[in-house]
């Protein structure tokens, strides 16, 4: 976004990345610390469909559904 003319939405974007953890991480911390659940309170960046919400979470209902 910065290289777009946009470095407000660019500085925003980076910070709220920096401080939400990927599924990833919270696949491993959930399979290292043995629980049967991983809540997810919001998706960043919010997925626009269903499509999506299925790529940004991939790998969680196979080992927490």
């Amino acid at each position: 976004m910065g290289a777009a003319g946009r470095p407000r939405q660019s500085k925003i974007v980076s910070d709220v990345m920096d401080y939400h953890a990927s599924t990833d991480s919270l696949i491993k911390l959930g399979e290292q610390t043995n629980v049967d659940m991983v809540a997810f309170y919001h998706l960043m960046p919010v997925p626009l469909n269903v499509d999506l919400e299925d790529v940004l979470s991939e790998g969680c209902r196979t080992i927490f559904y």
